[in-house]
């Protein structure tokens, strides 16, 4: 057991600023600058296609598309199997609305073993749902749900699908899903361990990383590493809130008032500044006392 934390330990670093970089953006993912898409320390890259992928990077940050693309481009010429690299053509296909070369990058993708199926998954879902394919869209979110760091945000964008189309439980289903998987540090921890069976082939790691998922979260780990800033943070996530009230609007839309009060509350507790879940609290109470003098 001890050799287990002994390993295990090696993952928490990086585990925990992983989860700050999540708590950053909400859009993570098809954003552009996560570890693995920069991993340029890695043995066998050449000095001009780490160049090539800073380039791009900054291009795609300052929306400098063709710039990017070409920058991409010239990293795939030296090394032409580099998953970042095809992800970031990827995103920048996507962002300018070239979706078919933008899926077929991804797909390609997945015929290997990437080392960031959710990744890739995720952006698929969001051309689909761009382009109005919904049901492609979910199954690719829920692909990504099941191998990200983070659940939290594909089941989100699955409830928000399904909200939009007026589809009250299925909307309520999805986000409770996300809601379960919340960031914290334990989810966080499991969940990244999980994915970094993807980072590995050595089969003795990857038994290793079994055994560490078999286990469970330690209670020491969350002595070890427990932060109160980083709770502070968890406990403040707007992303959160607004899940919450778009649960309570759900109920509301399906007559369900109380159970809409009590979301809009939740969300109100966790982004106390937030006016809509504030005017959405209001109109329920509202509503409610006009059902209970109806009744009366």
């Amino acid at each position: 057991m001890k050799k287990i934390y002994k390993f295990e330990d090696k993952f928490i670093r990086f585990l925990l600023i992983l989860i700050w970089f999540i708590l950053i953006s909400f859009g993570y993912i098809s954003i552009i600058k996560p570890a693995w898409l920069i991993n340029l320390s890695e043995t066998g890259k050449s000095m001009e296609a780490q160049q090539s992928i800073n380039k791009a990077y900054e291009a795609l940050k300052n929306e400098n598309y063709k710039m990017a693309v070409q920058s991409y481009k010239k990293a795939l010429e030296i090394q032409p199997k580099m998953e970042g690299a095809q992800i970031g053509l990827g995103v920048t296909y996507s962002k300018i609305g070239v979706y078919n070369k933008a899926i077929s990058i991804f797909k390609n993708l997945l015929k290997d073993k990437p080392k960031n199926p959710y990744a890739i998954y995720y952006n698929l879902a969001e051309i689909h749902e761009k382009t109005g394919k919904i049901e492609k869209a979910v199954k690719y979110y829920i692909k990504s749900a099941e191998s990200a760091p983070s659940a939290f945000y594909p089941y989100g964008k699955i409830g928000q699908i399904y909200l939009n189309r007026k589809k009250w439980d299925d909307a309520i289903f999805y986000y409770k899903k996300a809601i379960e998987n919340k960031l914290d540090i334990k989810t966080s921890y499991l969940s990244m361990l999980k994915s970094s069976l993807y980072e590995y082939s050595d089969p003795e790691i990857i038994e290793k990383l079994n055994e560490i998922l078999a286990c469970g979260f330690p209670p020491e780990f969350q002595e070890r590493y427990y932060s109160e800033r980083f709770q502070k943070v968890l406990s403040e996530d707007k992303n959160l809130a607004n899940i919450n009230n778009d649960i309570g609007f759900a109920y509301a839309m399906k007559g369900e008032m109380d159970i809409a009060i009590i979301y809009f509350r939740k969300s109100i507790k966790i982004w106390p500044e937030s006016e809509r879940a504030k005017q959405d609290l209001k109109t329920a109470l509202e509503i409610q006392d006009e059902n209970q003098i109806k009744v009366r």
